[in-house]
């Protein structure tokens, strides 16, 4: 009996077939949906290549190394890191605030959110997710150098705006009293010659 081999299944056999022998793809922590700590994995390289040198449960992703190591066996420069851990959030649109020195990626179910993987002094990046309710994959890698280590990520609901407030003056200084205030539900207006 023959079976049939479908397109994805041949692109897949074609890959790992590509895929050098020693190659070992990195390892990390796995997560549960209930678990509300970051599964953490440290590597003493810059790839999050081959076997964690440390792995724990950390309850935030808030810090600053300086020069110093994250923990016992995990070198002070030229380490790595994996955190990864589900969101429990309602629908909205989330902001996604990163800090790192040097590189940093952070990823919402699978798609990658913010791209800052390269050598730099201490920066701040955001980005805006819309989401559905429930649970939401995060995982952040980094990666460190040389000279202080910075990883931090925070993320809040947008506050989204259901009315703008217009004040129309009879001015183009917008000087004294508006001579008309009302609340408009979006700015997309073309008056011409009109008011």
């Amino acid at each position: 009996m023959y079976k049939r081999i479908t397109l994805v299944n041949l692109m897949f056999l074609l890959l790992v077939s590509l895929l050098p022998s020693s190659v070992v793809l990195a390892q990390g922590p796995s997560v549960q949906h209930s678990d509300p700590f970051w599964q953490a994995a440290y590597w003493n390289n810059s790839t999050l290549s081959g076997s964690p040198v440390l792995e724990r449960s950390e309850s935030n992703l808030d810090y600053n190394w300086g020069a110093g190591s994250p923990g016992s066996g995990v070198y002070a420069d030229g380490f790595s890191a994996r955190w990864t851990r589900y969101l429990d959030l309602a629908a909205g649109t989330y902001r996604f605030t990163a800090t790192s020195d040097d590189g940093l990626r952070v990823y919402v179910d699978g798609s990658l959110l913010i791209n800052e993987w390269y050598d730099h002094a201490a920066n701040t990046v955001s980005a805006d997710r819309a989401l559905s309710a429930g649970h939401h994959l995060v995982v952040v890698e980094f990666y460190e150098n040389i000279g202080d280590a910075v990883a931090r990520l925070s993320w809040a609901p947008v506050a989204t705006i259901t009315n703008w407030r217009g004040e129309y003056f009879n001015n183009r200084t917008l000087s004294g009293a508006p001579a008309l205030v009302r609340d408009d539900a979006q700015i997309n207006f073309k008056w011409d010659t009109g008011s």
